[in-house]
């Protein structure tokens, strides 16, 4: 029991952190390839969490604490381990961090070259099918009904799609696949 709990602990710690980083149409191309490596990232996380569960139980170490609770301290304190540091040598970590984010960005920029096919792919769709005029009021509801966005970030999202809007040097087309992007993800560029 407290395996599993340690496991799922890791594991959907691990994804929270990759779905706020990553937008993934619904559909799009690659969306399996793109689940596969967010998959193997999630399970690679969850199953070194229940290693140390392991680790941790043979050692003799809290025995007198239930699995399930023994499961949870170790999912939380498996992330918090990964990512210390034992030294800085000439600007580079040495410890536990250093690896993990090796395989971390390894499958960051991995996920991020499949998300961004297929947020263009998703992007390019909508941008043909509505006119410039259909994904600005699309874009302007989408800011003033945002729940989570602060009063000044609708207003530079607000200012941000008037900047695009006024922009001679951009096309017609790059403004409707930017404010398509942005429907679809809520993010714009900076």
């Amino acid at each position: 029991m407290g395996q599993v709990v340690a496991a799922l602990v890791a594991g959907i710690v691990t994804y929270l952190e990759m779905d706020k980083v990553f937008f993934v149409p619904r559909k799009s191309p690659g969306r399996w390839s793109i689940w596969g490596i967010s998959a193997v990232f999630v399970l690679v996380n969850a199953g070194l969490a229940t290693a140390l569960f392991a680790l941790v139980r043979r050692a003799g170490l809290l025995t007198d604490v239930e699995p399930w609770l023994l499961g949870l301290i170790v999912g939380a304190s498996y992330l918090g381990l990964v990512r210390s540091k034992f030294a800085t040598f000439n600007g580079q970590a040495f410890g536990f961090e250093y690896l993990y984010e090796l395989a971390k960005e390894s499958a960051y920029v991995r996920l991020n070259r499949r998300v961004k096919d297929a947020r263009r792919v998703a992007a390019e769709a909508l941008a043909e099918e509505k006119t410039l005029a259909e994904l600005t009021t699309t874009a302007n509801f989408n800011v003033s009904s945002d729940s989570l966005a602060s009063e000044m970030e609708k207003q530079e999202v607000k200012a941000w799609i008037l900047r695009l809007l006024g922009d001679g040097g951009a096309s017609e087309p790059e403004k409707r696949l930017l404010l398509a992007d942005y429907i679809l993800s809520g993010n714009r560029p900076e």
